[in-house]
């Protein structure tokens, strides 16, 4: 169980809020995800700021993942990371973009880093009703992670839960 810095990852998402453009914001988010996520096993940091070979799309990070016990086994081996660095939650254009991009690559679950997380509630309205409609119609899973999330982290095994139960709680809401 690799523990990972409360310190550092309060730091991080410190900086990010005191970055002075949404370029710098976006960074600062890649960094402390890129942090966290290199820490647990069997994930591998793969790269970055990824284009398109036409440049009309943009991948924040990716990391491989050799599916390791203690990590996630019950993902794809790549695993596509997109961070919103936002002072607002995200909505459901951004989360349809994100899931065109997951299904086009015939990934199955993705993680959405947004700082204040995304719009609507438990009550199935928004960008919440629309990760469970993508789950239910093109079986990917969007799991969202948010700067709470990351400052309650004192260990991998924290995080792995925390992705676990949200999946978990897409399946056993999603009306299909």
């Amino acid at each position: 169980m690799p523990s990972l810095s409360p310190t550092r990852i309060a730091a991080d998402v410190r900086r990010g809020a005191a970055a002075g453009s949404s370029a710098e914001r976006g960074q600062c988010l890649e960094d402390l995800i890129t942090y966290v996520l290199s820490r647990v096993p069997g994930l591998r940091f793969s790269d970055s700021r990824v284009r398109t070979t036409d440049g009309s799309e943009e991948v924040d990070v990716v990391f491989w993942n050799d599916k390791m016990p203690g990590g996630f086994p019950f993902a794809d081996h790549v695993l596509l990371i997109e961070c919103k660095n936002w002072n607002s939650r995200v909505g459901s254009d951004e989360l349809h973009h994100f899931d065109g991009k997951l299904h086009q690559r015939h990934l199955r679950i993705g993680l959405l880093v947004a700082a204040l997380g995304v719009t609507g509630d438990e009550t199935g309205r928004a960008a919440t009703a629309l990760i469970e409609r993508y789950y239910v119609v093109d079986s990917v899973t969007i799991v969202v992670i948010t700067h709470d999330d990351l400052r309650s982290l004192r260990s991998t095994d924290a995080l792995v839960r925390l992705v676990q139960d949200r999946i978990s709680k897409i399946v056993l809401q999603a009306a299909g």
